[in-house]
């Protein structure tokens, strides 16, 4: 039988084919978490929407947040602690939106499918890393919707509002120039990266004396699109032009609309 989604990720990073970084976005980037919930509840933290969410604290005051990647693998958890299932709350939610909802300050783990035989535990120590992937996740998956016209709530303002949009600047006799998405119309369109693994699949294959001729410039959305609005010389724009999310690629009037709808 075919792994799952998420065993299959998992897996991968178990045996080093992908990094753990690639984990993190394989596992924010599922759109079918089983995320427990409960009725409203004095106390307990609450996610971003409103939701109560269900957590355990063990005797020491050690607070674990569950993401269940379907059915059986709550059904497993169920069995291994002697919860019972029926009447459980399950709201079905993308990885993304669960760590973006999540008040990771008030946890010190979030367990992945714990009670399978592929658990996955991250604790405090990669919840900035995990919470900084969740962020770029939900931004890319905002530009999909609005390249494709998908009316999706606050869509703007997540892609306006997003302080971490990288270009990469190459250095050439004593010359610097913003590093162009490859194009076969021969296009001028600004490549831009939404999280550091696009800048290295960007750069993948280029040798280390290129590399040593190149450096990142972090700018928050609003100064983005403020400054790719005044480059009339560009035709446009590609965010992750080579992955590992999807690229999307816009004409220049998009800055304005963003500056504009944001």
């Amino acid at each position: 039988m075919p792994k799952k989604p998420v065993q299959e990720a998992i897996a991968a990073w178990q045996s080093q084919q992908i990094t753990g970084a690639q984990l993190m976005r394989r596992l924010l980037s599922y759109r079918e978490w089983l995320v427990p919930v409960s009725r409203v509840a004095e106390g307990e933290p609450t996610g971003s929407e409103g939701v109560r969410l269900r957590y355990s604290e063990d005797p020491g005051g050690i607070r674990r947040f569950y993401l269940f990647s379907d059915a059986d693998a709550y059904a497993a958890f169920c069995q291994a602690t002697g919860e019972s299932p029926s009447g459980a709350l399950l709201l079905t939610a993308d990885g993304a939106w669960a760590i973006n909802a999540l008040p990771l300050d008030q946890f010190d783990y979030v367990e992945i499918d714990p009670a399978s035989p592929w658990r996955l535990s991250y604790g405090k120590q990669s919840f900035p890393a995990l919470a900084a992937m969740a962020q770029a996740v939900q931004v890319e998956q905002a530009l999909v919707a609005l390249r494709a016209g998908e009316e999706v709530p606050n869509a703007f303002s997540l892609v306006l509002d997003y302080p971490h949009y990288l270009v990469v600047l190459w250095t050439a006799e004593g010359r610097t120039f913003l590093a162009l998405a490859p194009d076969d119309r021969d296009r001028r369109l600004l490549a831009i990266f939404t999280h550091r693994d696009a800048v290295e699949a960007f750069l993948e294959g280029e040798s280390e004396d290129a590399k040593a001729l190149l450096s990142m410039l972090e700018l928050s959305g609003r100064d983005l699109f403020s400054r790719v609005a005044a480059m009339t010389a560009l035709d446009g724009m590609v965010f992750n032009c080579r992955g590992p999310a999807r690229p999307v690629a816009f004409a220049l009037p998009f800055a304005e609309l963003v500056l504009e709808n944001g």
